[in-house]
This record gives C-alpha cells, structure tokens and sequence, in this order.
C-alpha cells in the first residue's frame, strides 16, 4: 500500500533537516569534497536559506519529510539545486510511480522532468 504523501513549501525549521540531508550526500556520494564543503559551511547554509522559500518538500501524511527539491531563480530562469530524499523512502514507490528504482540510472533527471508536471505553489505578500 503506498502512503498517503504531500507537498508543502519549505519553512525555517526544516533546514536542521536540509542540513542533515546535504552532509549525508557529501559524505556518502562525495566523501573527498566533504572537507572542503565543511570549509564551505556558512556560505552553504546562507545559500540554503536563501533558496528556502524556493523548496518544496515532500512529507507523509505525518507531516513527516521524506524528501525536498531546491532551486534557485534568476529572472524568468530557474536552476535546480538539490533534490535529496530519505534513504528509506528511495526504493519505495512515491504516488504509485517507479521513478526511483530507475534501471537508466538516471532517476535525478526523470525528477526533474516529472516535477515539471506539476504546479509549484507561490508564497504570496
């Protein structure tokens, strides 16, 4: 059975989790730049914060984040900068589609392409 999941804009309170998230990549995907990302620290959580109010995250029905997709805007264009999502929840099927345990090796690439499926909520003044 496949639960129940949502995607809600970013908040303050989840870049403990951001944090988190980042340094298990670096040190698990990239451990010979972790050094130089720990050097690098300041400017990556003034990056992040930055970024907060363009990342969405995804939680269960919990409330719970099991994941989150970053990106940055210059003018009309949109760079994405991070898509990072629990390790327990990266073989399991998000909404009924396989795109995680993609044989391509790819499954960034296929993210990206289905998040641009969907409608990005905007904070509003």
């Amino acid at each position: 059975m496949i639960e129940p999941t949502r995607l809600r804009l970013a908040e303050i309170g989840d870049l403990p989790f951001i944090f988190r998230q980042e340094r298990e990549y670096i040190d698990t995907i990239e451990p010979d730049a972790y050094q130089g990302w720990q050097a690098a620290l300041d400017l990556n959580l003034a990056f992040w914060i930055d970024c907060l109010h363009n990342t969405l995250f995804c939680i269960d029905a919990d409330g719970h984040p099991l994941g989150y997709a970053m990106w940055s805007l210059d003018g009309d264009t949109a760079s994405l900068v991070s898509i990072n999502v629990l390790g327990s929840v990266v073989a399991k099927d998000l909404n009924g589609s396989s795109w995680m345990r993609s044989s391509s090796g790819s499954a960034q690439a296929e993210l990206a392409s289905w998040s641009s499926a969907f409608t990005v909520p905007t904070r509003h003044a």
